[in-house]
């Protein structure tokens, strides 16, 4: 089980609170360590920064929420992802903060 208090006073969004999301295969990384191809499932954000936090709630990214790491940039980042319908380029110390369950087979 992951345990992670995120601080976010000001904000009412879904990541304002301690978040628990029991793993299916109890294996959890950090988004930046999937390898391009690879599906995951959103299980947590940990960081402190209010507006990295807004910013990737505006983009989609919440709990239970699949994406796909497209591929990686030069030296490993930028990092390219798609979430639903969305295409996004993410820094690598940015990807690092969302915690992720790798997807096994099709969804």
């Amino acid at each position: 089980m992951l345990l992670l208090l995120i601080s976010c006073n000001l904000l009412q969004i879904p990541f304002n609170r301690l978040l628990v999301m029991e793993s299916s295969t109890g294996s959890h990384l950090k988004l930046s360590e999937l390898e391009p191809g690879q599906e995951a499932i959103i299980t947590a954000l940990f960081t402190q920064d209010q507006y990295l936090l807004r910013r990737l709630n505006a983009l989609g990214f919440c709990q239970g929420k699949q994406l796909k790491l497209l591929r990686r940039g030069p030296w490993g980042s930028p990092l390219h992802l798609r979430i639903g319908m969305t295409e996004l380029m993410m820094r690598e110390r940015d990807a690092s903060q969302i915690i992720v369950e790798p997807c096994i087979g099709v969804l």
